[in-house]
Order: structure tokens, then sequence, then C-alpha cells
């Protein structure tokens, strides 16, 4: 008697390496879908924790005491928000007049977040901002600590909110804390 492939075993083996096939590609595309996703939340959160750690160094080298503050938040306008800090660069943390400011300039309508150093050159953050949540900044000079509330950030401003390929990430609360800050 002959052995050979009936034309049934045939199909059924096509049919068997198809869904193998498939089911491949399947994994190959969730996986890639995944990994883009995951590079794009990544990109917007690395934009964040620099601009938290930038803000947290200059808070932590602002010197001052209650009736001259450290940091002074002021709302220019409606929808901005700026930090004023007083940095001690001769160490001279009693004598005021010497102390470097730097300023930050948080703007959802523009999109930005911008750093100006002690010369008074800007330097832009991030142009990824954006106001979802209300963005509050408040600073307590009995305790020395700036709070930072519902901070936003997106990949591109310009489009909706995709958790997948354009997603916002925001931090409820921060808070930083000054170096010196003295009651008296």
């Amino acid at each position: 008697m002959k052995k050979g492939m009936t034309l049934i075993e045939l199909l059924v083996a096509l049919l068997l390496i198809s869904i193998v096939i498939l089911a491949v590609f399947g994994i190959y595309n969730a996986s890639s879908s995944f990994f883009n996703s995951s590079g794009t939340k990544s990109k917007v959160l690395n934009d964040l924790i620099y601009v938290l750690d930038h803000i947290d160094k200059n808070v932590y080298l602002s010197t001052g005491w209650v009736n001259n503050p450290a940091i002074v938040v002021t709302t220019p306008t409606a929808d901005s928000y700026r930090i004023d800090i007083n940095q001690d660069i001769n160490q001279t943390p009693i004598n005021f007049s010497d102390d470097q400011g730097v300023r930050y300039e948080f703007n959802p309508t523009a999109n930005t977040i911008r750093f100006a150093d002690g010369s008074g050159n800007w330097k832009n953050l991030t142009n990824k901002l954006i106001d979802p949540n209300g963005l509050s900044i408040n600073y307590n000079p009995t305790t020395g600590v700036l709070s930072i509330d519902n901070l936003c950030l997106r990949q591109d401003v310009g489009q909706p909110s995709d958790p997948k390929t354009n997603p916002d990430i925001c931090i409820t609360s921060q808070n930083f804390s000054t170096f010196m800050q003295s009651l008296n």
C-alpha cells in the first residue's frame, strides 16, 4: 500500500500552519503597540522628572526667612504662575542683598515651563504643559515648603489625549523644601 498525504491532511496542515502564523503576527502587533505606547509615556515622564528635579535643586538652594521669603509665587495672569527663588550665592545667609534670583514661569496657555537663571536668560524646560485639572502652586514661608499640585504634561499638546499614543502624565501633589528657612 502506498503511503502519501491525502488532500484533507494537506488542508488540515495548512490550516494549523496558518493559525500559528496568525498567532505570531498577533503577538508581534500587540507587543509593538505596547512598546510604542511605553516609549511615548516614557518621553513625557522623562520631561516631567526633568522639570521636577530642576525645581527641586533650585528650591533646595534657596535661602530666606519669614520676613524675607526664599520663594515668592505670583500669578501674573489668570492662567500663568511665576516662582521667584532667592539663592545665597556668597554663603551669607543673613545678608539678602547679595542673593541671586532665579525664576520659573508656568504658562498652560502657551504650554511652556520656562526657567530664567540669575543673569535673566530664559530657557524653555518643556513645551508639553497642559492644565486639565487646574495647576496650583503655593509656598508656605513658615515651613519653607513649595507645593505644586496637578502638574500635567502631554506628548503633543495640540492633539487630544490618548493613553496609548498621546498620554497625559500628571502629578497630583509634589512638595519641595528649602535648605535654609528661619522663623526669625
